[in-house]
């Protein structure tokens, strides 16, 4: 017989030892599946080109964009009616638009060569130009009988010795092959390369000494 102390361990023993089979199962659920997540990764293949025509020294700063308030989520963005925007529940972006579109500015801008370096924010060194971008919208539109992706940017380019600044408005609208997240994030991908190539026309076009 055990008795005192060592009884009620042996019973504290015995007890755990019949829960685990009960419990064990629990211990080993597998986790829910995320929520698919959208991504913003083209680049346009045909970008404007403009060799030799700034000093070897001429740099560009491509500083943070940033996104009105009612896109600068990872939500993602849709309207079913004019002056009005939802969100999916079970689809996001994997970044703000903001933290995507900075380095395919960068990587766009590169491309074009017309300039010696072109520079992301937090760069904080002095450049020749720096590039400023506003994303305005964002959003899948299904207001009218074929859905778009539209996409909104405000991009304004300055001299950082003259202070001579220019700006322009690119708005592009890409058809939506259905009416769902997935051709959604398709055919946002396919408006930002649309779009990278007017940043680049505009810069390349105004970036004169």
């Amino acid at each position: 017989m055990i008795r005192g102390p060592r009884r009620w361990l042996a019973r504290g023993a015995l007890a755990v030892a019949t829960a685990l089979p009960l419990c064990g199962c629990s211990l080993f659920v597998p986790a829910l599946p995320a929520s698919p997540r959208g991504m913003l990764t083209a680049l346009p293949s045909d970008l404007p080109r403009q060799e030799g025509a700034a000093p070897a020294s001429a740099t560009l700063l491509v500083a943070a964009p940033h996104t009105q308030r009612a896109y600068d989520t990872t939500q993602m963005a849709y309207s079913l009616h004019e002056h009005e925007i939802a969100y999916y529940r079970d689809h996001e972006w994997a970044a703000t638009p903001s933290d995507m579109l900075q380095p395919l500015l960068v990587s766009a801008l590169e491309r074009t060569h017309r300039f010696a370096a072109v520079l992301g924010s937090p760069y904080v060194a002095r450049s020749t130009y720096v590039l400023q971008v506003q994303v305005g919208e964002l959003v899948q539109d299904f207001t009218a009988p074929t859905a778009a992706l539209r996409l909104s940017l405000h991009v304004q380019l300055t001299h950082n010795v003259t202070r001579h600044a220019v700006s322009e408005e690119i708005v592009v609208s890409e058809p939506m092959a259905q009416r769902s997240p997935e051709a959604g994030i398709a055919a946002a991908n396919r408006a930002v390369a649309q779009a990278l190539r007017e940043v680049a026309r505009f810069v390349v076009d105004n970036a004169v000494d």
